[in-house]
């Protein structure tokens, strides 16, 4: 299963020379997997349960390109202002945490560059995020699918792969899910326990969205964190 750019220059048949029925394929604004949400994204969702659970696909990968539209614009959305679309803007925020992290240590390098850092690391978060679907948790766990993230430079010809770090025992795992859950309930707890006191009902917590945030920091720690 492939994901990859709505952009017309990254082709995955051409890139990858796929022959009809090699590939299963997803193309969208930046090559975004959102996260597991049964309300939000069922398109997509219905298109990896699809090819996890009855193609029984082995490998997904995911392909971010260079000079990409999606995370150019994710990289421009000022956080002061309101949204100036109506879709674009909500569907590339899906790898904000991509944004944030290359902000945050690239600050110092062009837009250009920044730009080209995000492409790679909006990739993992979206690798991150398939990991939130509990089918492609289980098929993980059991080795029975590997995760990939690319990079498509078309400026240098150039085509990176990377595998998903994940070397974690299945139960280990599982309760490292649970605790993180927990930690992340904990803290929102913590910091909003104002709103909880004065209205209980303005307390919104997504369980899947943070449980992807986690993922994505988990898989692409640093080995002494």
């Amino acid at each position: 299963m492939v994901f990859a750019c709505s952009d017309s220059r990254v082709c995955p048949s051409h890139i990858l020379d796929f022959q009809p029925g090699e590939a299963f394929m997803i193309r969208n604004i930046a090559n975004m997997v959102p996260p597991y949400d049964q309300k939000k994204y069922s398109g997509v969702g219905a298109a990896i349960e699809y090819a996890v659970l009855h193609l029984k696909v082995e490998n997904i990968v995911v392909i971010g390109h260079s000079c990409c539209g999606g995370i150019k614009g994710l990289m421009s959305i000022s956080d002061d202002k309101p949204a100036s679309s109506d879709f674009i803007e909500n569907w590339v925020k899906i790898c904000s945490a991509a944004k944030s992290k290359v902000t945050a240590n690239s600050g110092s390098l062009s837009f250009e560059e920044q730009c080209h850092n995000c492409e790679k690391e909006a990739v993992n978060v979206s690798l991150g995020n398939l990991l939130t679907y509990p089918f492609v948790r289980e098929a993980v766990v059991n080795d029975a699918l590997s995760l990939k993230g690319a990079h498509y430079n078309f400026v240098k010809g150039t085509f990176e792969v990377w595998d998903l770090d994940f070397t974690i025992s299945p139960v280990r795992f599982y309760l490292s899910c649970l605790l993180t859950c927990a930690r992340c309930v904990l803290y929102m707890s913590c910091n909003k326990i104002w709103q909880c006191v004065t209205a209980p009902s303005r307390l919104d917590f997504n369980l899947n969205s943070s449980l992807s945030s986690f993922l994505y920091e988990y898989v692409h720690c640093d080995d002494d964190r």
